[in-house]
């Protein structure tokens, strides 16, 4: 299902892609690291929004990350720039904790 949703929202080659709700959601992690990969790719000429709580789907393929809590906006950076100012030497998922919460994760 996830397959065929990523496939459908690339019809039509548009130059915005929002794929939402955890698009990696139910995948193995081969096919994760797939989907990981053709988004990758497809961001060089597009813009693609992907709406996830899973940090590793995102921290190496994003040149550029918002962060919303509560329908508000918190920062947006790239993936460094948000390590160096929430977790300096850390990683984006403890990024992750400090903006929302443990209980959160």
């Amino acid at each position: 299902k996830q397959r065929l949703l990523a496939a459908a929202a690339l019809l039509g080659d548009p130059k915005l892609i929002i794929i939402m709700d955890e698009p990696t959601a139910g995948l193995d992690p081969k096919e994760r690291v797939r989907l990981r990969e053709v988004l990758a790719k497809l961001a060089h000429d597009r813009i693609i929004l992907v709406a996830t709580h899973v940090v590793s789907d995102v921290e190496h393929v994003a040149s550029e990350i918002l962060l919303l809590k509560e329908g508000q906006l918190v920062d947006r950076d790239t993936p460094g720039a948000l390590v160096e100012k929430y977790a300096p030497g850390g990683t984006l998922e403890e990024v992750y904790l400090s903006i929302f919460g443990e209980d959160e994760a």
